[in-house]
């Protein structure tokens, strides 16, 4: 049985995107759209430094062009925000507990100096399915465009279930970000099962923090809780 999600790379993405990942055993990395520019969960998200909420954010090149793909967004170094970010994350989480369990791997991440946005966000997102035991198959939606171009003229509902289709779904995971536009009636008529993701936000203690900040990036409850105590929460979630 093919249990499916879809969703865009995002930048060290929040707890909810890896409680739809553990429902899962396959996932499409929704990367053939248009990225959003400015203010977009793709290229910067937040995390808690001296009891309040920091954004980190990649600069992004401009391709001159007023649309671009995610899978072609490229990073731009020239304002050398590796060095910023590390530093930062030093700052707001060097004396949590599992510092030095978790900033190795994310360290790793940054000096990849990966081309593109996605490759960076990605890999995140792979080594955390990998920490958590996921055995998950990551389809590329681009890939998935390429070898059937009808694709590309779909869109909303209709590129959804068409993905689902493609990769013969069984169970289809969808957040509730798509109400305006997903019509579960029609994976129904297609013999695909379609479940709305419940994840209601777990609290996990803070370091040197009295008040709980939720919907931050993954990168606190790391830093907080370590791999295994990530993968536990999120399982937790789950009832």
């Amino acid at each position: 049985m093919i249990k499916l999600a879809i969703h865009q790379p995002d930048f060290f993405p929040w707890l909810g995107f890896f409680h739809k990942l553990s429902l899962t055993n396959t996932f499409i990395i929704f990367d053939h759209v248009q990225i959003t520019r400015g203010k977009s969960w793709s290229s910067r998200n937040k995390i808690l430094l001296n009891n309040k909420e920091q954004w980190l954010t990649i600069p992004l090149k401009k391709s001159g062009q007023s649309f671009q793909l995610i899978n072609e967004t490229e990073i731009n170094y020239e304002q050398n925000f590796i060095k910023k970010h590390l530093g930062t994350l030093k700052q707001a989480y060097g004396k949590s507990k599992y510092f030095k369990e978790v900033y190795p791997e994310i360290e790793k991440i940054y000096m990849k100096n990966h081309k593109f946005l996605s490759s960076f966000n990605n890999e995140f997102i792979f080594l955390i399915a990998e920490k958590m035991e996921l055995d998950i198959k990551f389809i590329f939606s681009s890939n998935l465009v390429k070898e059937k171009s009808e694709l590309l003229e779909l869109s909303s509902n209709e590129l959804v279930l068409g993905l689902c289709k493609e990769v013969n779904c069984n169970k289809y995971y969808s957040g509730t970000g798509c109400l305006d536009f997903i019509k579960p009636d029609t994976f129904k008529k297609n013999n695909i099962e379609f479940i709305f993701q419940e994840f209601e936000h777990p609290s996990y203690n803070q370091i040197n923090n009295k008040e709980f900040y939720s919907h931050l990036s993954s990168l606190d409850a790391l830093f907080n809780l370590g791999f295994t105590g990530f993968s536990n929460l999120i399982k937790e979630c789950d009832g």
